[in-house]
């Protein structure tokens, strides 16, 4: 039987993250971290996060359709 060791369980260089950190959503946006996570608490955000333990994750294909870096799946479905 082989064994995985923790490290490598850990590392996910193949696998492509399925959020952003509250960091990295506030840098797309260009508004400040603290802004960010004072309108995360407020539930003011146009994207509902996640909330884990005290951090807050955002789903990467929300945003990424918001901002227009993925084509949506409806118009692409449309337009074939």
């Amino acid at each position: 039987m082989q064994t995985v060791s923790q490290s490598t369980m850990s590392k996910r260089s193949d696998l492509e993250r399925a959020t952003y950190s509250l960091a990295e959503y506030a840098a797309l946006h260009d508004i400040s971290y603290t802004k960010t996570h004072e309108m995360a608490q407020a539930g003011t955000l146009p994207v509902t996060p996640l909330k884990i333990g005290r951090t807050y994750r955002f789903p990467k294909a929300v945003v990424d359709r918001m901002l227009g870096l993925t084509p949506d799946t409806a118009e692409a479905s449309d337009a074939a």
